[in-house]
């Protein structure tokens, strides 16, 4: 009964390395599940992008965004 726990910042910094380890696999299936949506969605269009009404103060940014990524601009 005498064994030794590990220490609290040997248990810590095993937890933040899991962590790390687990945001890091996340982001990839992340960044492949966007890869695979971006295929099938088209950007919108001019029209679209009139008609939508703004919900946030970044919406503005976000539109520019679109408009910049939209092909043949």
């Amino acid at each position: 009964m005498n064994e030794q726990l590990p220490s609290t910042q040997t248990n810590e910094t095993s937890l933040l390395s899991e962590n790390q380890l687990l945001r890091a696999e996340r982001d990839e299936y992340r960044s492949a599940l966007y890869a695979i949506l971006w295929q099938s969605i088209s950007p919108p269009t001019e029209a679209e992008i009139a008609s939508a009404e703004p919900m946030d103060p970044w919406f503005g940014e976000l539109v520019e965004e679109l408009r910049q990524s939209t092909p043949g601009r």
